[in-house]
């Protein structure tokens, strides 16, 4: 289902801490269609270049403060640290990209909730314990709907 979701949106977003533990490929690998621009938040560029996102595969752009440059299918987008993500979302649409799956991690969802940057949350609740983890993004925010899949709930949210 998130594979399908990323074949309908212009972008997929993710921070450093999730870049780094998950090494995500942010493709569109189980369901037909054209993959979505990468955006990875890097602000003072510590990723290691062995990551999927900096395979140049796919156009991906890295947010940072740092640096300005361009690597054919890797693009450093240096911005102001001042209302980063403010900034972030309006180069964004400079670029034309108009819609933007921000999947992760928590710290960087909850960025955009607090600057009231988002107009759907999903969010998967799992029948199964997972443990310890990293405390979810706090949303404030209107229940549209609720449907069950397999063994698991998806709640869709609005502002």
């Amino acid at each position: 289902l998130v594979h399908k979701w990323r074949s309908e949106e212009d972008a997929i977003l993710v921070g450093a801490k999730t870049a780094s533990h998950d090494n995500p490929e942010l493709t569109v690998r189980n369901w037909s269609g054209g993959n979505p621009v990468r955006i990875v938040i890097d602000r003072f560029l510590r990723l290691p270049d062995h990551l999927h996102l900096f395979d140049k595969k796919i156009k991906t752009i890295c947010y940072n403060v740092l640096k300005h440059e361009n690597h054919g299918n890797l693009i450093y987008i240096r911005l102001p640290e001042n209302n980063f993500i403010q900034e972030l979302v309006n180069d964004l649409y400079k670029q034309n990209i108009q819609s933007v799956i921000v999947e992760g991690g928590a710290q960087t969802i909850q960025s955009f909730v607090d600057a009231q940057l988002w107009d759907e949350a999903r969010i998967f609740t799992s029948s199964r314990n997972f443990g310890d983890g990293i405390a979810a993004p706090v949303l404030k925010g209107n229940l549209a709907d609720e449907l069950p899949l397999e063994s698991d709930t998806l709640k869709i949210f609005l502002p």
